[in-house]
């Protein structure tokens, strides 16, 4: 599974690296700004072309790929039929998971 987040990781820039590391480190935006000199807008730049490339949908979603992408194991989002998700399914509630 962590080689398959570690594709999504590689497909981003060095910059973008640098940001998900930091909000891996549970920095907000602004302190990422600081830290790198950059706009907070450029930051949430920076973090749209993340979840773009690697289909995240939010915070939580960027913490379980830099994890993973450092080697953690997590376990995978089961969606309906047992099928294998890396991030929750656009519109999709959390109890749709949860087998009748």
């Amino acid at each position: 599974m962590s080689s398959d987040f570690q594709e999504l990781v590689r497909r981003l820039s060095v910059r973008e690296r640098e940001v998900l590391g930091h909000l891996a480190d549970g920095h907000t935006y602004a302190a990422i700004a600081r830290r790198m000199r950059l706009s907070p807008h450029t930051v949430d730049t920076y973090v749209r072309r993340i979840r773009a490339k690697t289909g995240a949908h939010n915070r939580t979603d960027l913490l379980v790929l830099a994890l993973s992408a450092a080697g953690f194991e997590l376990p995978a989002a089961r969606g309906p039929a047992g099928a294998v998700r890396w991030f929750p399914a656009a519109g999709a509630h959390p109890a749709d998971d949860i087998p009748a």
